[in-house]
């Protein structure tokens, strides 16, 4: 909990510090999925990067980057959607989710977060339905 409070924060180096703590790693698997959510919802950049820098399990990785990805998507963050799309995602994950981000983006009326996740590969199956759901939302 104190990962999630320090990344809610802003505070680069609490979390910094909080990482290098020996921890179980399930436990710190599961703070740091929570806290990148977080930083995303609040666009901290820095500390978005140092959490994406942890090693994970690819899974929670995964996870982890698509619901973030969403969610700063949903607020407008453009330079943390960026960073998060730099990682790479597993294939079928990162086609839904980048569709999820896409619509809460257009709902939100973020026309600089559509042109980023509309300028990213997609799956050619699911690129009418990404456009659709877009279209709709907006």
């Amino acid at each position: 909990r104190a990962l999630i409070a320090a990344a809610e924060g802003s505070h680069l180096e609490v979390c910094d510090l909080l990482l290098i703590q020996p921890h179980l790693p399930a436990i710190a698997n599961a703070h740091d999925s929570w806290a990148l959510m977080v930083a995303a919802h609040g666009g901290h950049l820095e500390v978005c990067s140092l959490l994406l820098s942890r090693p994970l399990h690819p899974a929670i990785a995964d996870a982890q980057d698509s619901h973030a990805l969403v969610v700063a998507a949903r607020e407008g963050h453009l330079e943390v959607c960026s960073l998060i799309l730099s990682h790479a995602l597993h294939p079928a994950l990162a086609c839904a989710q980048h569709s999820r981000a896409l619509v809460v983006a257009a709902r939100q009326g973020h026309l600089q977060v559509c042109n980023l996740l509309l300028s990213q590969p997609h799956h050619p199956a699911l690129a009418d339905a990404l456009n659709s759901r877009a279209l709709i939302a907006a």
